[in-house]
């Protein structure tokens, strides 16, 4: 997968934190055009590298 090789190149070991499930869910929201709504910085490591939008569904640490 291109978006874990890119993670693994920029974030070093955060990488392997990013679960395939993960970059499953990111990469439908992607090609479908929309929002992935999450409770996990997972999302917000993939966002940095595919430069798509998501949005925490309340805020981080409140769960």
């Amino acid at each position: 997968c291109q978006v874990q090789r890119e993670l693994a190149h920029v974030a070093g070991l955060h990488h392997r934190s990013v679960k395939i499930a993960d970059l499953v869910i990111a990469a439908a929201a992607e090609l479908s055009g929309t929002i992935v709504w999450h409770y996990d910085e997972n999302y917000d490591r993939v966002a940095a590298i595919t430069g798509q939008p998501t949005e925490w569904i309340v805020p981080r640490g409140t769960l």
